[in-house]
């Protein structure tokens, strides 16, 4: 899979060098289209993971303070997206994209410490594997402010950008395995595992984006994002865990007021003056602390415990094809 997208990012675009723009086609400001569309693939890899603070009663030494980490590491996936814009006006534009890509070869570290004697000390520590599912969506309103400010001078387009995102990752962790247990290396083989979890995000995006031309045919462009008012919510499946219910969910995890960035940066090449390719990098992380993480219990009480901090990255080359008409 990655090496034929890394032969179509190289190809592609040497197909088409030699194709002239037609001359009776302008292409500018006053021949522009109102509608674009446009279809990517994201060669992405991604980390996620959350953390939560406990206390657990042990019937022999007591009540100990606990922490535990979660931490999901190389979940590459090849993400399709699909996205059209319309122009209503010369200063304004309505835009949306979905995306949506499978995950494999992923990796799940799960580590418990517990406090003592103002030390700490790891529980346990385990391993599994990881596959799922990624799916993102955008909406945005985009202002162009070269026709509104009109001291704005700088060359090319630039638009202000307020929208709004949703991202999912819905994980899948098997063949697991025990690397620490009571502070001292094991090989413990987690039989059965078979646990789900899903992180949800959506987020207001509020920021710039440009392009400034390089030569007849090229074009940079380029997003500046910040992510505001981020609001996480999780869901989980721990099968292997008797003190949990046995339906799902297991537990939910909530937290909001997070933060977070969005870069993106490409070359667009004009094949003709209604067809284009692009090829580019794109990177955004968010995070969010001080929610909350709720277990249901097999007995039918609840568990509270503080999710101190939730995390996810995600981030590569991507390759697209567009239109404009």
């Amino acid at each position: 899979m990655w090496r034929g997208c890394i032969i179509m990012l190289v190809v592609v675009p040497l197909l088409f060098c030699g194709t002239p723009l037609p001359a009776d086609e302008p292409d500018g400001p006053a021949a522009e289209p109102a509608f674009r569309i446009g279809l990517e693939t994201w060669l992405s890899s991604g980390d996620s993971s959350w953390e939560i603070s406990f206390r657990e009663l042990f019937p022999e030494i007591g009540v100990l303070d606990g922490r535990s980490l979660l931490e999901w590491e190389d979940l590459d996936s090849l993400i399709y997206r699909l996205h059209v814009e319309y122009r209503f006006t010369e200063w304004f534009r309505l835009s949306a994209a979905y995306g949506f890509g499978r995950i494999d070869d992923g990796v799940n570290t799960d580590t418990d410490w517990f406090a003592q004697e103002r030390s700490e000390i790891m529980f346990a520590k385990s391993v599994a594997e990881t596959s799922g599912d990624v799916t993102l969506l955008d909406l945005n309103a985009a202002f162009r402010l070269n026709e509104l400010l009109d001291f704005f001078t700088i060359p090319g387009d630039w638009d202000a950008v307020v929208g709004f995102r949703y991202y999912e990752e819905d994980l899948r962790d098997r063949n697991g395995r025990m690397t620490v247990f009571l502070n001292e290396p094991a090989a413990i083989p987690l039989d059965g595992l078979d646990s789900t979890y899903k992180f949800e995000w959506s987020a207001v995006r509020l920021g710039l984006r440009g392009q400034i031309p390089v030569t007849d045919r090229i074009r940079a462009h380029g997003e500046a994002m910040a992510l505001l008012g981020i609001r996480f919510e999780g869901e989980g499946f721990w099968n292997l865990r008797e003190d949990f219910r046995d339906e799902s969910p297991n537990f939910e995890q909530e937290a909001s007021s997070g933060t977070g960035a969005e870069l993106k940066a490409s070359l667009v090449y004009d094949f003709t003056p209604r067809f284009h390719g692009e090829i580019g990098y794109w990177w955004f992380r968010m995070r969010a602390k001080n929610g909350s993480d709720t277990i249901f219990f097999a007995d039918g009480s609840l568990g509270v415990s503080q999710l101190d901090e939730v995390k996810t990255e995600r981030h590569g080359f991507f390759i697209g094809l567009g239109g404009r008409f």
